[in-house]
């Protein structure tokens, strides 16, 4: 089958690891409380890690945290706009599928 048409100039949304943790986490916060994080993350040195380590630090230091206050929080950071567009993005699957996904891009 031939691939959907993209309007001109419309980058693809690349799927990296570190970007699916962090949608998922910007779209479900709470599933941090449902996996066990990596020993290694400190040392993960991807595009986006930094940015995915502040997010699991400040759901830990609120719990429970929303989606909306977890991307307010970012207010005034250079990733405010690109979280922005990430949070319209609808999560596939379901709360299961979502746990099962974060804990292997967080591994």
């Amino acid at each position: 089958p031939a691939a959907p048409a993209r309007r001109p100039g419309a980058k693809a949304l690349q799927r990296t690891l570190v970007r699916s943790a962090i949608a998922l986490l910007l779209g479900r916060p709470q599933l941090l409380s449902e996996i066990e994080l990596p020993a290694g993350l400190d040392a993960v040195d991807r595009p986006g890690a930094d940015l995915l380590r502040a997010m699991i630090e400040r759901i830990q230091s609120r719990p429970l945290i929303t989606s909306a206050e977890l991307l307010m929080s970012f207010e005034g950071d250079p990733a405010f706009e690109a979280l922005s567009k990430l949070a319209l993005v609808e999560l596939p699957g379901d709360e299961e599928a979502w746990r099962e996904d974060l804990s292997s891009a967080l591994q």
